[in-house]
């Protein structure tokens, strides 16, 4: 008897233990904890996108079931398409791998549907953003162009700049271009991010970039050698108050009505901001537990500080909304022939 209970209380240790790590693992814990999270970001860093990745990945962990670790990585190219086909096709499913995709990536896809094989938006699970865009277009001190009235009304011709035509540094100041004739010259594209767009401005190798209010709070030279123009946006964005929105700017000077519609468009997608996104197959009870965990990291207190002194601002949008709002926008987007003529225009 001796020998028996020496030999069944370590057996029942075990089962114990076992019953024990099936119980946490239903929670989530083994499967969170010792492992790492990476967000990868789709621009250079410095910019809006940077700093949003990494003010939210250092907060992030906290939120999460077990000891986390965050880690941003920064994968530029073809206007968030190479983040964009990796977190689609080669990011495995597990819950580890998210990416901060572009914010007009799912309107590039309508354009360009042959985009669908390497990434479609309508299948990403959203997480959220930690804001709504503020789309911006920031001319260089050097011309002389103080407003968005005096551009309108220039008759010099000025060198427009960005990385790609699918990206809405590009989208957005084309449409104001089309729909007030801006005095624009050939657009010069292929810069990786931002900072490299503010750099190429300093030397005079562009006049005006398409940008956000966050990029323009967060870089201070982009501060000391440009002038905020415009918003695409129903509002003003509080950090820059003398900056009027589109809407403002069209009461004052009539826009071409044939594209002013293209700009109503891509003004109110910057509602759904810049979406932190999974792959499609991620099972469906960790972006569960990943959602509850952004949108507490989006109300924390010092993530907001942080944010703050970073020039960001927080006006966080949860991911089921988000996924909501862009799946409903590409689908009215897709059975609108009207619409659909309209954004061709942005590859033309």
């Amino acid at each position: 008897m001796k020998y028996v209970k020496q030999f069944l209380f370590p057996v029942l240790i075990f089962h114990a233990l076992l019953m024990w790590t099936a119980a946490a693992a239903a929670q989530g814990e083994p499967f969170y904890a010792n492992q790492q999270i990476k967000v990868y970001n789709r621009s250079t860093p410095g910019g809006g996108y940077d700093l949003m990745s990494r003010v939210v990945a250092r907060h992030l962990g906290k939120y999460l079931p077990g000891s986390r670790s965050v880690i941003v990585v920064n994968m530029p190219g073809a206007g968030g398409l190479v983040a964009a086909t990796f977190i689609y096709h080669r990011a495995k499913p597990d819950g580890l791998s998210i990416s901060l995709l572009d914010r007009t990536a799912p309107i590039e896809q309508l354009l360009r549907p042959e985009l669908t094989e390497k990434a479609d938006f309508r299948r990403f699970r959203y997480l959220g953003s930690l804001g709504k865009d503020t789309p911006m277009l920031v001319i260089r001190k050097e011309t002389g162009i103080r407003t968005i009235d005096e551009l309108i009304q220039s008759k010099t011709k000025f060198v427009p700049g960005g990385t790609t035509k699918s990206a809405a540094g590009y989208q957005i100041p084309f449409a104001y271009q089309l729909a007030w004739n801006l005095p624009f010259t050939k657009w010069v594209l292929g810069y990786p991010g931002a900072s490299e767009q503010v750099i190429a401005m300093q030397r005079g190798e562009n006049d005006l970039i398409g940008t956000t209010a966050d990029s323009v709070a967060a870089l201070p030279l982009l501060r000391e050698i440009g002038n905020p123009l415009v918003i695409a946006g129903r509002k003003r964005d509080e950090r820059f108050p003398q900056v009027p929105t589109v809407f403002e700017v069209a009461k004052r000077h009539k826009p071409n009505p044939e594209y002013w519609p293209l700009v109503e468009l891509l003004a109110d997608a910057s509602e759904w901001g810049r979406p932190f996104v999974l792959p499609p197959a991620t099972p469906e009870d960790r972006v569960a537990v990943l959602r509850e965990a952004f949108d507490k990291t989006f109300k924390d207190r010092a993530m907001i500080a942080d944010a703050e002194k970073l020039g960001l601002y927080v006006d966080a949008v949860p991911g089921a909304k988000q996924e909501e709002l862009i799946r409903t926008t590409m689908d009215a987007l897709r059975t609108s022939p009207q619409k659909m003529k309209l954004i061709k225009m942005l590859r033309e």
